[in-house]
């Protein structure tokens, strides 16, 4: 604690000296979409993990670069890209012919040397043939000659990389899907003139479709269901309302004004609460039917133009919807499962990195602290964007139940995961480095590698949907060994924060042990356990029968775990 309050009056006084001496500054605003009022939430949903980082150049490739848009499962990691390359130039080398030194000839010489070979050579049918094989066979040598030069290799590892950028885009995507829909929903108005086709465009107003078609395709499915829901909801209501305005005041213009404003009252109340698009819909709907006799709509009957409006709505909802499912679907419960492989990823590397800090006291640079920041808030928005998804599945319409509940607890368990490494970031720059690293290496490097094969059997599982093997290695036991030790060589440290610091941490990995342990067990129950104490492999994702829950499965193998198994399998 005392520490930590030098540190923060350090930062002050530097902060204090730097006001002091700065000149006056003018900082002009920054343009941001939340001027709009979009809330971060729905800015966080579009910052898409499907876009990897920054590429680098071909020949400066990092280990953590995957020529792939994540989900699909069909690229290539930077580590194969390598091995490809080493084998192309290999190849390369064994084709080459054998260099040997000789005298250059002149060029008249060897001109020369070519007139003579020509006149010495007799035409006849076979000399004919093989000239001509020669020259159907020469694109083919050059191709091969020239196919695996570094500078044609660049090529094509950069026309991979944009050739699967373009096949795997979403906006791509997305825009194929818009225009596939609305040329669907607006053929009729390319018909000749005087075609049934045609009259129905014109006359039932086919481009309230259209326009409904649009507002309605999203990204997802889910959010595609919600917004046509919405949608729909708020075209009842408007209609409704419009049909009891006209029955009340026919077309009186005073009575007309009471209601609309009396009705935009509580359409405002509707789009000040949780479904915004509803009042919005609502208030589109109105003014339309009301005022159909000003706008110089051909429609007598208000009730009629009332219904027409809701089927064009309808036929604009249902055509989204099915195109969304149809057509490049991208499903929530796929991205977020997709999505939580990442996280586990992520946290790993997280991990990863706080560990080669701690073990190695000269990569504790400014540089290293601020890429840990980096990671730490890139793992906060992942799990951010998995909490709305999950929130957007709880309002997708399916026919297949989904675990949600399960779901929800996977990604409070991370984000647990995530805030205890944040905190352990902190301490482990004040753990005394002799005492509670050097000398206990062995099993801090024993729990990092259990704490590590765990996130990454999580993550292989929640990518591939597959069972969880049933036996795994044990976290808790290397931090018990660790702890031991810990306690052990710091019991006569020069200072007492030393002590303090070592507890500090030893109680922060006991909580996030706590929570793989909980993370695993949630992970057994949606995908299963391949068993080899009983026959078979249990896979809870593709049966309905009952059976036995992930959590009755041993999650961390220990001894009273193991003896209590062996008595039930008795």
């Amino acid at each position: 604690m005392s520490s930590e309050i030098i540190r923060a009056m350090t930062l002050i006084v530097s902060v204090l000296e730097l006001h002091m001496t700065s000149r006056p500054r003018i900082f002009f605003l920054r343009p941001s979409w939340m001027w709009l009022g979009m809330s971060p939430r729905a800015l966080v949903i579009e910052q898409s993990n499907e876009e990897p980082d920054a590429e680098p150049a071909p020949g400066k490739l990092n280990q953590d670069t995957t020529i792939e848009e994540p989900g699909e499962g069909a690229g290539l990691s930077a580590q194969e890209v390598k091995q490809g390359l080493l084998q192309r130039r290999t190849t390369a080398l064994l084709m080459s012919p054998v260099v040997q030194a000789h005298t250059p000839v002149p060029l008249h010489r060897r001109f020369k040397k070519w007139l003579r070979d020509m006149r010495n050579v007799s035409i006849t049918r076979r000399s004919i043939y093989r000239g001509l094989c020669g020259l159907v066979n020469f694109p083919g040598l050059v191709l091969d000659s020239q196919w695996n030069r570094s500078g044609v290799l660049h090529f094509r590892i950069r026309l991979s990389r944009f050739v699967r950028r373009i096949q795997h885009s979403k906006h791509a995507r997305h825009a194929v899907k818009n225009a596939l829909g609305v040329t669907l929903l607006a053929v009729p108005s390319f018909l000749a003139q005087g075609t049934p086709g045609r009259t129905y465009f014109k006359q039932e107003h086919g481009v309230w479709a259209i326009i409904s078609f649009m507002y309605v395709l999203e990204p997802n499915t889910a959010s595609t269901w919600r917004v046509g829901i919405m949608r729909l909801c708020g075209t009842l209501i408007g209609a409704t309302f419009a049909f009891v305005t006209w029955v009340i005041c026919r077309e009186n213009p005073y009575g007309i004004v009471t209601m609309i404003t009396a009705g935009e009252i509580l359409l405002t109340w509707l789009v000040r609460s949780s479904t915004p698009g509803v009042g919005v819909v609502a208030s589109v709907t109105i003014p339309p039917i009301i005022f159909s006799p000003y706008l110089g709509l051909d429609y007598t009957s208000v009730i009629g133009l009332a219904a027409i409006r809701g089927m064009q709505i309808s036929i604009g909802i249902i055509g989204a919807i099915l195109v969304n499912h149809f057509l490049f679907p991208r499903h929530c419960r796929v991205m977020f499962l997709s999505g939580m492989a990442h996280v586990l990823a992520n946290l790993t590397q997280l991990y990863l990195h706080l560990s080669h800090r701690t073990l190695h006291e000269t990569a504790r640079t400014r540089s290293g602290m601020i890429r840990g920041a980096k990671l730490d808030l890139k793992l906060r928005e992942m799990i951010a964007r998995e909490n709305v998804l999950l929130k957007q599945m709880e309002h997708e319409i399916s026919l297949m139940p989904k675990p949600t509940i399960l779901y929800r607890n996977a990604t409070e368990t991370i984000q647990r995961i995530a805030d205890l490494m944040s905190g352990l970031r902190r301490i482990r720059e004040n753990v005394p480095q002799k005492e509670a690293i050097t000398q206990v290496l062995q099993h801090r490097q024993h729990t990092v590698s259990c704490i590590c094969i765990v996130l990454y059997t999580c993550e292989h599982a929640f990518r591939s949907r597959r069972p969880l093997p049933q036996m795994l290695p044990s976290p808790r036991k290397a931090f018990e060994a660790l702890s031991r030790e810990v306690m052990e060589a710091v019991h006569n440290a020069p200072r007492a924060t030393d002590i303090a610091y070592a507890v500090a941490e030893n109680e922060v990995l006991e909580e996030m042990i706590e929570a793989l342990e909980n993370l695993i067990s949630v992970t057994r129950e949606l995908f299963g356990t391949n068993q080899w104490l009983f026959e078979g492999s249990v896979d809870y994702t593709g049966s309905f029968a009952p059976g036995r829950s992930g959590a009755e499965t041993p999650v961390i193998q220990t001894p009273r775990v193991s003896m209590r198994r062996l008595e039930s399998f008795q």
